[in-house]
């Protein structure tokens, strides 16, 4: 008997070709709404800070003396140390924390006032104040995104159990119901 024409190995092709498509489905979309949820976290952090930098543009103050709440230093972040650039609105430069690689460009101005970017592993929150001048705050996360591959392997490991359990269930589902 040829595995294709057994009423078993097709019900079993069928049912696993539906599991399949159900678990990648559901996988990414885990997946997609796990690393939206993590980019919004660091951008969330990010963005207190912007308000440090600005205050520190007006008046002239160190903006590590401007901490958001919680906060004793900008290497606090879990990513490691954060960084900051202003720019006048002629493009010169204003501030520039130690911490801040010396590759940065400056953003171009935007539609929006607000605007994330990644470059290799830096995200980077860019703010535009209505003067023209521009703000940017960053940080590396290489670790988070490490830790989302690492989670990605996960959903893939448990996605591929789902499907071996469901293959082995739908089997023993199809010799039952043969039997009768």
């Amino acid at each position: 008997m040829s595995v294709l024409t057994s009423i078993r190995w097709q019900l079993q092709l069928w049912h696993g070709a539906l599991l399949a498509l159900v678990l990648a489905g559901f996988g990414v979309t885990m997946w997609q709404w796990q690393v939206a949820l993590e980019y919004q976290r660091i951008d969330r952090e990010l963005e207190q800070r912007v308000a440090a930098v600005t205050t520190a543009l007006r008046t002239g103050d160190d903006p590590r003396d401007r901490r958001p709440p919680g906060r004793r230093r900008e290497t606090d972040g879990p990513g490691g140390e954060f960084y900051y650039v202003a720019w006048s609105p002629d493009g010169q430069e204003r501030l520039r924390s130690a911490q801040a690689p010396s590759d940065i460009p400056r953003p171009e101005p935007a539609e929006s006032q607000r605007s994330q970017r990644l470059r290799g592993t830096l995200r980077e929150f860019i703010f535009f104040t209505p003067q023209g001048e521009a703000v940017l705050i960053g940080r590396d996360i290489g670790g988070e995104l490490a830790a989302l591959r690492q989670s990605l392997w996960l959903i893939t490991g448990a996605g591929g159990l789902v499907f071996l359990l469901g293959l082995a269930g739908g089997w023993w589902a199809s010799t039952r119901a043969l039997m009768k």
